[in-house]
């Protein structure tokens, strides 16, 4: 299913409950679709985690994993090519210790192989993926109005009903369980990141930069009343493109502007990695 036909679904459903349309407009801005990946067959399978690649590609990275473009089910919001192969390659370790962000990208690349490509039929295949389509919210949608900041409150104002539209978003897509291979949906908040303070994740990185870069005389501490008006301004620029498990402490997410991911400029792509704890 499409994912105009998912915000479709969504809206027709608030409809027929009653919601007013301008609510369901301003609370469907928020609703995402994200590709969950997991190693429980369900339908064909969409790609490969480890393993070795099975497209010649000139780099001595580590390779996480890659995706059949073709096969991936289509989400709002993540304009990946509609064939070909995506391969997914970094080195977390060395990233996580790098002395600057120019480096760390250095340890970390995202290619994307045309279909009909030579395969090597003898590489290991490592573990077959499969994809399951689920929905996502930020989440301050759902808290209650005492935990909201002022800005969440703002945004609040045009969806009074939040609470019982993300019951409905539940309801027509009920959680299958947590997956720590995703493609688009939300980045959300596991830890700290290296060499930073922790203010969230990395959205909530890329908006404080931006703002220093704007203000710099100014402290980060300082920028942090700006902060959520940046951030929801990085969210609509950026997707989080991969988001996976490196190890037991680890985390790597790989971030692509929207313009960049639909023009398949994927060395443009940014690079994360977090500890988990």
């Amino acid at each position: 299913m499409c994912a105009m036909r998912l915000h479709d679904q969504f809206h027709r459903a608030a409809t027929s409950s009653g919601f007013a349309d301008d609510e369901i407009r301003a609370f469907a801005a928020h609703l995402r679709f994200a590709i969950h990946l997991s190693r429980n067959p369900q339908g064909d399978p969409v790609g490969q985690r480890g393993g070795t690649p099975r497209h010649a590609v000139d780099t001595r990275l580590p390779f996480v994993a890659s995706f059949d473009c073709a096969a991936l089910p289509e989400v709002d919001d993540l304009p990946l090519p509609a064939d070909g192969t995506l391969l997914f390659f970094l080195d977390h370790e060395e990233a996580i210790e790098a002395d600057s962000e120019e480096e760390a990208q250095s340890y970390a690349r995202v290619v994307h192989v045309p279909a009909g490509a030579a395969v090597d039929e003898s590489a290991d295949r490592g573990d077959a993926l499969f994809a399951t389509v689920q929905a996502e919210l930020p989440e301050w949608i759902a808290l209650n109005e005492p935990e909201l900041s002022d800005y969440q409150r703002h945004r609040a104002e045009a969806v009074p009903n939040r609470l019982r539209l993300c019951a409905l978003v539940e309801k027509l897509w009920p959680k299958t369980g947590y997956s720590d291979l995703r493609l688009g949906g939300y980045s959300g908040h596991i830890g700290g990141l290296h060499g930073k303070n922790v203010y969230g994740t990395p959205e909530t990185e890329m908006a404080l930069d931006d703002l220093q870069s704007r203000f710099p005389d100014l402290r980060r501490h300082q920028l942090l009343a700006d902060l959520e008006q940046e951030l929801q301004q990085v969210r609509r620029e950026w997707v989080p493109l991969f988001q996976f498990r490196a190890d037991m402490v680890h985390f790597g997410r790989f971030f692509a502007r929207r313009d960049d991911l639909a023009a398949g400029r994927f060395e443009n792509v940014r690079c994360f990695t977090e500890f988990t704890e």
